[in-house]
């Protein structure tokens, strides 16, 4: 098992399922089948929703490839606690929360944290790390 990253998955798993909602009770709201509708709101929705899911899974992926090689406690608790911060932030800038600041912290968050657990997989794969 992979008591780490299993974690954040759980905790992950909740925010993914309240993106969805939102999303899906919003085009109910305005009726809308597909797409944006032209409405800048449910553009955000489907834009927080979508960032979402286009990062977080290769990242928890890459969280549980590091943890079966072998990675420190510390670094999958950091990458993991630093992609929930930065997946809130984005989505809380997409919701009207926080300023353009808050949006380029959750981008530069999470790609440090792909950065990070690259350099640690390729480094652990070529070994050059123990």
């Amino acid at each position: 098992m992979l008591p780490i990253t299993t974690l954040f998955i759980g905790i992950l798993l909740v925010m993914q399922v309240t993106l969805s909602i939102t999303t899906s009770s919003y085009r109910a709201k305005l009726n809308i089948d597909y797409g944006d509708n032209g409405d800048l709101a449910m553009l955000k929705i489907i834009r927080a929703h979508g960032n979402f899911i286009e990062y977080v899974p290769m990242v928890l992926i890459a969280m549980g490839a590091s943890e079966l090689t072998g990675a420190p406690g510390w670094l999958l608790v950091a990458c993991g606690c630093v992609l929930l911060f930065s997946r809130l932030s984005h989505a809380a800038h997409m919701f009207g929360v926080g300023g353009q600041a808050t949006r380029i912290t959750g981008a530069g968050l999470t790609t440090l944290i792909m950065i990070a657990l690259a350099v640690y997989l390729l480094g652990r794969v070529l070994g050059l790390l123990a």
